[in-house]
């Protein structure tokens, strides 16, 4: 009966929890507010276009170990990114879920850079859903966005997940899209301010807003909101030379405390 109580739970609730299915410590502790600053190989999965600001090789662990208290929800992603010299080519894989119901993806991304301030770049990825005594049932989607800078301090970026408005199993049910456009200001060195306006299909728009700040070297304060669901967040990056660590603790109105966790490796950063 628990494990069917937590499927049950995994079915309502996981197309609404954002921040439970898209990766990166940082990015989460941002509420995902921060689209327009998407730098690092998380971008493969919720920002294309910012995979072409990679400037050298990087790879990427994402950990949510626990959701609301239920392992069954656990996540892990994996991706890689590499920048050559007409753009940055990345790989990236997630699982979700538990031996009942099991999401498995992979993503293939590429992201150019037009002129010295706009970024351009399109992901596709393998859905695989698995449902004890149901079989399993798999679908393909294409993925796009961009980040524009429009000006040193101000950048814009938007995406669309789901582009391609795939559908699923044999009654060819849609899969949802999600929509997510939002801006990125640096009014002074140490302080980014972001806001998001994200919509997935079948629910109502979200505001996500994040701020971060850089108060001594390596370590950066990170907090953010979202609207629907409502979820406040925070959390810290701790960068030292070709190292990368961000942690997130997110509170749901309903559901409680969930805390995440990400490292990135700067290969490119090593010397090798």
């Amino acid at each position: 009966m628990e494990k069917i109580f937590c499927l049950l739970w995994l079915i309502c609730i996981g197309s609404v929890t954002y921040s439970q299915i898209l990766p990166g410590g940082k990015q989460i502790a941002l509420s995902h507010a921060d689209i327009a600053r998407s730098n690092d190989v998380f971008a493969l999965f919720s920002n294309p276009g910012g995979l072409a600001q990679i400037d050298s090789s990087q790879a990427g662990l994402f950990f949510s170990p626990s959701p609301f208290g239920l392992t069954e929800l656990q996540t892990i992603y994996a991706a890689a990114a590499v920048p050559l010299s007409y753009g940055t080519c990345a790989l990236g894989a997630m699982h979700y879920g538990f031996s009942l119901y099991e999401v498995t993806e992979g993503h293939v991304g590429f992201g150019i850079k037009y002129k010295s301030s706009n970024y351009f770049g399109l992901s596709v990825n393998l859905k695989n859903i698995a449902i004890q005594n149901y079989g399993n049932a798999h679908s393909f989607q294409l993925n796009a966005g961009f980040i524009c800078q429009l000006s040193s301090h101000i950048s814009w970026g938007t995406a669309i997940l789901n582009i391609s408005q795939s559908t699923i199993g044999p009654n060819h049910d849609i899969l949802p899209s999600t929509y997510i456009t939002g801006l990125m200001a640096k009014p002074v060195p140490m302080c980014e301010m972001y806001v998001a306006l994200q919509k997935e299909s079948n629910f109502i728009p979200s505001v996500n807003v994040g701020l971060s700040f850089s108060p001594i070297q390596y370590i950066t304060l990170l907090s953010g909101y979202s609207t629907y669901p409502q979820i406040i967040s925070c959390g810290a990056t701790i960068t030292y030379s070709f190292l990368e660590f961000d942690y997130a603790l997110t509170h749901h109105l309903e559901l409680g405390f969930t805390q995440q966790m990400s490292l990135i490796l700067k290969i490119g950063e090593l010397g090798i």
